[in-house]
């Protein structure tokens, strides 16, 4: 048994969990507009979009237009990935209320975000910040969800 039965209301835990990724999202979108870190794999540029670059107004605004699901070649200092990751963690251990599965939980989490730097996909700042920046406000947001005492339902 992870811990202690919590009589929390799931829908209550998941809003709360889709306000964090939001905000945490914003706050994402005002540091990409404050900072950005260039790419850490120096091909990225040529294999996301064309080159030559083209020559007209019309070809530029179609290469924005073009789906594409790879990613941008710029990193943000706040890491979507560990924003979301971050919001999952941070809904298990708070509804599992148990030191080892918190322990493991945040332990593995910080093995993945060590596993991305080392492999170049992410700076480690970006990663960190993620982390904190998502998990405050996480912590934040405690009054969204109405008070339970263990045992009692309100």
């Amino acid at each position: 048994k992870l811990g202690r039965a919590s009589h929390r209301s799931m829908w209550a835990v998941g809003m709360r969990a889709l306000l964090t990724l939001g905000i945490a999202r914003f706050v994402r979108t005002v540091s990409f507009l404050l900072t950005v870190l260039p790419s850490q794999m120096p091909s990225c540029y040529r294999s996301h979009y064309p080159y030559p670059v083209p020559d007209t107004w019309p070809e530029w605004i179609m290469v924005g237009l073009k789906p594409a699901a790879r990613g941008g070649c710029n990193d943000l200092i706040i890491s979507g990935h560990a924003t979301v990751t971050s919001v999952l963690a941070c809904v298990g251990v708070s509804v599992a209320d148990n030191a080892f599965f918190s322990v493991a939980v945040w332990s593995l989490l910080a093995f993945d975000y060590l596993v991305e730097v080392y492999q170049g996909y992410h700076y480690s700042v970006d990663m960190w910040m993620g982390a904190v920046v998502t998990s405050l406000i996480f912590r934040s947001l405690a009054s969204v969800e109405p008070k339970v005492v263990h045992g009692e339902e309100n």
